[in-house]
């Protein structure tokens, strides 16, 4: 699968590919006898995917802790910021990429980068442009707090919504984190339950980094890759069978 990956505020496209990527040895830390090791998320998850990183546009503060993740001379971006108008931007923005270089199979987003996802499908389905969805399946890994987001768009926090975000879709966060401890939870009550697997490990705000959370982690993924897939094939047949409906019923 196609991964389109969104990082988290304060951070940028490098860091996140080091905070799901393979294990690896920082260059400009070597002169420091430092070692990092960076979440090897995606290297569990197997070689069957690809993954392309988008950069935010909104230069900002570095988000805490992320320097040790980042090598000295670097920007750190957000898609969006406290003034919401940049959201709307900020989903203009990802609309126009997918449209120039999709398609996308999924969506892997990070803390900010999962609202940014979430609001973008709210808003397709809202303005009748979610069929086919643009992605098969989200996976969202901390989510940020979205509260703001979700009643600007006029969804009720904490309460499930009538119009859910109509895919598969993986919700990951920390019973430990104290960056967005509401966010994870509030984004997994605005998704289709019927189609929506929770994982809450004993972690903070971060991409599970090894252990059990990273198994569990890789599990409940491949287990929405599958829905994504099975839901594909489901819409496929009901796709070629419609105009054959169509000519029994004019007869």
């Amino acid at each position: 699968m196609k991964f389109l990956c969104l990082h988290g505020s304060g951070t940028n496209s490098s860091i996140m590919r080091s905070q799901t990527g393979i294990r690896c040895y920082d260059k400009w830390l070597e002169a420091r006898l430092l070692t990092i090791t960076p979440g090897p998320l995606r290297h569990e998850l197997g070689e069957d995917h690809e993954y392309e990183f988008v950069e935010a546009t909104i230069r900002c503060a570095p988000a805490k802790g992320v320097e040790a993740l980042s090598s000295p001379g670097h920007d750190y971006y957000a898609f969006f910021d406290q003034d919401l108008a940049t959201l709307e931007t900020a989903i203009e923005q990802l609309d126009g990429y997918i449209s120039t270089e999709g398609p996308f199979d999924a969506v892997l987003g990070f803390s900010a980068g999962c609202v940014l996802a979430a609001m973008y499908l709210l808003q397709k389905q809202r303005q009748g442009q979610a069929t086919p969805p643009p992605f098969r399946c989200a996976i969202f890994l901390s989510c940020a707090e979205l509260r703001d987001e979700m009643t600007y768009l006029g969804v009720s926090p904490g309460a499930t919504t009538r119009e859910p975000i109509r895919l598969p879709t993986a919700h990951i966060w920390g019973s430990r984190d104290t960056t967005a401890p509401n966010g994870g939870r509030d984004l997994s009550e605005i998704c289709d339950a019927a189609v929506r697997l929770r994982l809450i490990h004993d972690g903070g705000h971060e991409p599970p980094r090894g252990g059990r959370h990273l198994t569990d982690a890789c599990h409940i993924i491949r287990r929405v890759l599958q829905l994504a897939k099975r839901t594909t094939a489901a819409q496929a047949r009901m796709a070629s069978t419609a105009p054959l409906v169509a000519a029994m019923g004019s007869m």
